[in-house]
């Protein structure tokens, strides 16, 4: 920006503006204006600072709401200005603001360059004001881009408007003004684009949306004071290209939860700007309709007419149903219940197809909710404040499809909690309480995850994704290949242009980094009810980084002829240390998907003896994993705690696994889990003294559940009725059931003489 040497004021010039009383202001401006034609024709600046103080008041008094009885002129002000002789500066002030402006007056200025006799004419225009602080920082910007700017620019007698409708000035950059709005009662996004002194100009103010540009034309919209959407307008296209924070924040929000869903075709967003999101989820050949409610309506005709012809051009003009429905959220979705309820009344009715059919109609496959704060203090509006209401979330739990194995809510809310944990504004208090309701209320969301994506700052960054009762889509979320993943990306979206990728930003490996939640959640989860309270945060959770709370070596194998290889203490055990924890963190992992694909590889080719014999290891030595971070087999590579046999007996269980699997609250929703999953699902605790010479055992029963080809009642009546162990000899009929076939057992026995 080109700032006047002569900006730099006088003794002079402080001196007089020092004659005013000093007050903190509530909100202050600095507006330099080149070349405006009015200042070229007067002699000084007392009919700016009138114009200007005449506004002003208009605007802090509101008076345009109630009628304004006064002079013929509403901004009329009949206060004096002060001036100095030459008519540099002029000044007034009162107890609601003080106005000064600077400038070269009669002739004073600056050179444009060497030997011209043209000079450049400029006004430096300060404001400050000292009530009123909810509507001062509105009140500037009114006053210098609606009102100044026409004034300044135009004659008095030019008509604004042609054929009824408003003139919009195009961006030039030599011609924005330059001006700074600071303000202490508004602290949001658009204050912090306002303060710096830049060339800058409001396109259009509807109620509490705002679409303004800057030097290098970005387009930034804004819904409350915070920014909405923001992009880089093309002259020569018309288009507007969304910047890498609006493409990250959309691809986080809408790809990891419809990329893991077998089959969505209808979409619910409830965001009040959900344009991009919209985007990104028609690029799925599976969705069939969308569907936004609580989006913003005064927002709409600003991004198309300020952002370009071809911003919202593939929502708008999709092949797709998209519906805009213009109407509360809340009241859409507590309608769409009430037609469900009755759709359900009828058990029996409401499964036949053509119930099916209509109720497919009414709910979705997965809803995208964003709740958004206006401040950087995280204050909500009350429209958006009622989404986090109980009866609220209980009609987006009705709206997800009950028939569906894979329905999935994702809500962007926020940015994570600090490093403490602690809940910093009113919105990360109001989602901590929301996220308490849902566990206490029991609405079988099972697993919640969180995530974060700090790269599509300054937008929400924090995602929690509440899957339906341990669906396939939970499965594929954690699925611990990141190539499958962005396979799976690739045959899910549609993509005519092979050149092109189909996203920018997020793939596969993107998405690992979404499958646990930060530090900060991990603290956050330990800081609040219901889990401060629970051992993994109380005692396993510091146990784990303290070299004294495992015991390594104080464990020996030994050879007996029934049970084969048990494990037994070489010394005292005490009750509450782990127990060769570096056995979880080094053992083999295979998720539930490569599971079943070894599983079908063994069936389809029986003669791939190793890789039969591969899958019975895991079967037989290994156990499964659940949780919201896993979902498969584990088995040890290398590590003694795999000869630790069954107990038959309560008494006989000296150890057991970290978390039992009954504790499904903790399974179902906990970052400290979803971080610490190898150590903290798999690790085993000394539940009681050992004595040396003492054989360690634990309840296989906390390892599995009872799935195909596991029996393990019957499994136990062998093992506990004759004590006859698990010799590969002895395994019959059971050893069928175990997955461990004639074949897999002549290998080991071929391979060695020990048992299995």
């Amino acid at each position: 920006a080109r700032v006047p040497s002569a900006m730099l004021l006088s003794t002079t010039f402080l001196f007089f503006i020092a004659t005013f009383p000093s007050v903190t202001s509530a909100a202050h401006l600095t507006y330099i204006l080149t070349s405006p034609p009015l200042l070229v024709e007067r002699d000084n600046f007392s009919h700016l600072v009138a114009h200007a103080a005449g506004i002003l008041s208009f605007r802090l008094n509101d008076r345009g709401n109630i009628g304004y009885k006064g002079s013929e002129d509403p901004y009329a002000y009949d206060g004096s200005v002060v001036c100095l002789d030459d008519g540099s500066i002029c000044s007034l002030a009162n107890d609601e603001y003080k106005i000064t402006i600077i400038g070269s007056g009669d002739g004073g200025g600056r050179g444009r360059g060497s030997g011209s006799k043209e000079r450049e004419h400029y006004a430096t225009l300060d404001i400050s004001t000292f009530i009123k602080e909810d509507i001062a920082r509105s009140a500037l910007c009114d006053l210098i881009t609606l009102d100044l700017h026409k004034y300044l620019n135009s004659d008095e007698e030019e008509e604004d408007t042609h054929d009824g409708e408003q003139e919009y000035i195009l961006l030039d950059v030599d011609q924005l003004p330059i001006f700074s709005v600071a303000s202490a009662a508004a602290k949001d996004d658009l204050s912090d684009f306002l303060s710096p002194l830049s060339p800058k100009i409001l396109l259009e103010k509807i109620g509490p949306d705002e679409v303004w540009a800057d030097d290098q034309d970005i387009r930034r919209a804004y819904h409350y004071g915070r920014v909405a959407l923001s992009c880089s307008f093309q002259r020569d296209t018309q288009s507007c290209i969304p910047s890498d924070a609006d493409v990250i924040q959309a691809e986080a929000f809408v790809h990891p939860a419809l990329n893991s869903h077998s089959n969505p075709q209808r979409i619910l967003f409830l965001s009040p700007n959900p344009y991009l999101a919209v985007r990104e989820a028609l690029k799925y050949t599976s969705v069939k309709e969308v569907v936004c409610v609580g989006y913003d309506i005064p927002l709409f005709p600003q991004l198309e007419q300020f952002m370009g012809d071809s911003y919202m051009n593939d929502v708008l003009n999709s092949k797709k149903k998209v519906s805009f429905v213009h109407t509360l959220a809340e009241d859409y979705m507590t309608e769409k219940k009430k037609r469900l309820e009755k759709l359900y009344e009828d058990e029996v009715k409401a499964k036949s197809e053509a119930y099916q059919t209509i109720i497919s109609m009414l709910t979705f496959d997965a809803i995208f909710i964003h709740v958004p704060h206006t401040n950087h203090n995280g204050r909500i509006e009350n429209r958006y404040k009622k989404w986090l209401t109980y009866d609220f979330q209980v009609n987006v739990r009705f709206l997800l499809n009950e028939w569906s194995d894979d329905g999935i809510v994702v809500m962007n809310m926020g940015k994570e909690p600090g490093l403490d944990g602690g809940d910093k504004n009113e919105l990360e208090t109001e989602r901590s309480e929301m996220l308490r309701m849902m566990y206490n209320k029991g609405w079988n969301y099972l697993p919640i995850m969180i995530y974060d994506e700090p790269r599509a700052a300054p937008y929400d960054t924090s995602f929690i994704t509440f899957f339906h009762s341990m669906p396939d889509s939970h499965r594929r979320f954690i699925r611990q290949n990141a190539g499958a993943i962005t396979l799976d990306l690739a045959s899910n979206l549609e993509s005519s242009d092979v050149s092109k990728l189909p996203t920018r930003f997020y793939d596969g490996t993107t998405h690992k980094t979404y499958q646990r939640s930060s530090r900060a959640w991990e603290e956050w989860s330990c800081r609040y009810p219901p889990f401060n309270t629970h051992k993994m945060c109380t005692t396993y959770r510091s146990q784990l980084f303290h070299s004294t709370g495992n015991v390594n070596n104080s464990t020996v194998v030994v050879a007996t002829g029934t049970k084969g290889r048990i494990l037994q203490a070489s010394e005292f055990i005490p009750a509450g240390k782990f127990l060769n924890i570096e056995d979880a963190a080094t053992s083999l992992y295979v998720d539930k998907h490569e599971m079943d694909l070894l599983n079908m590889f063994v069936e389809k080719y029986p003669d791939t003896l190793m890789y039969a014999a591969l899958r019975d290891l895991i079967f037989n030595y290994g156990y499964e994993s659940i949780s919201t971070g896993r979902l498969g087999w584990v088995v040890s590579i290398a590590n003694v705690n795999t000869f630790i046999n069954h107990g038959c007996t309560k008494e006989e269980f000296t150890v057991g696994s970290l978390l039992k699997r009954d504790e499904e609250d903790f399974h179902s929703f906990s970052p400290l889990l979803s971080r610490h999953v190898e150590l903290l699902n798999n690790g085993i605790v000394v539940e009681r003294d050992i004595e040396a010479g003492e054989e360690i055992m634990q309840d296989y029963s906390e390892m599995s559940d009872e799935i195909d080809g596991y029996n393990f009642v019957e499994f136990s009546k062998k093992m506990c009725g004759d004590h006859a162990g698990f010799n590969i000899n002895d395994i019959g009929d059971l050893g069928v059931r175990f997955g461990v076939d004639d074949m897999t057992k002549r290998v080991v026995q071929e391979d060695s003489n020990d048992e299995l």
